[in-house]
């Protein structure tokens, strides 16, 4: 803090000792103190946003993080590569449209999987067989299955499990969403007939 120097001024003497002093800087005690009123207001004014009580601008302030942290936990939902449908056919095991008619939860080396099986209506890779079991992981790519819902599916077999999987990004999904693919496979090929 600067020195502080008495400066006496002929009338002045009857004025309160602070009141004399002078910083060398040559600013006074009382035009430091109106200085130091002014940037509070200023702050104030600036700062404390249209709140006007500064506690209450930064428990806004916080509460808005919090708002985009969490929407970007969110955002990072299942992210795919497009593939096309050759591609997705081709990195397939089967291939086929179905109703899911049981979903069960089971617990294989350590990860927790829903078995899904489906009553199959026709396929264009893969099993001929009237039902069949595919495994979803409990992660953001993995479909959403309901019972009693037609799904197309592509799955892959999984060597370290000796099952099948899919997700999303192969392009699993209600029969009313992948209308295009189905196009574009074809008819296909019915259980025990054409």
């Amino acid at each position: 803090m600067p020195r502080a120097v008495e400066h006496y001024v002929g009338a002045r003497d009857r004025i309160a000792p602070q009141s004399r002093m002078v910083f060398a800087s040559g600013i006074t005690p009382q035009k430091q103190a109106a200085n130091t009123r002014r940037r509070r207001h200023l702050h104030d004014t600036c700062c404390a946003s249209s709140y006007g009580d500064p506690m209450k601008f930064m428990i806004a302030s916080i509460t808005v993080l919090a708002l985009v942290l969490l929407v970007a936990d969110v955002s990072e939902a299942c992210v795919c590569n497009v593939r096309s449908l050759s591609k997705r056919r081709s990195e397939s095991r089967n291939v086929f449209v179905g109703t899911l008619v049981k979903r069960t939860q089971e617990s294989e080396n350590g990860r927790t999987l829903w078995r899904n099986q489906f009553l199959v209506d026709r396929f264009w890779k893969g099993t001929k067989s009237s039902q069949i079991a595919i495994y979803t992981t409990l992660d953001d790519c993995a479909p959403s299955f309901e019972l009693g819902q037609k799904y197309l599916v592509f799955a892959y077999y999984v060597k370290e499990s000796n099952h099948l999987e899919t997700e999303s990004c192969m392009g699993t999904g209600r029969v009313e969403r992948d209308g295009e693919d189905l196009k574009l496979l074809g008819r296909g090929r019915g259980v025990g007939g054409p």
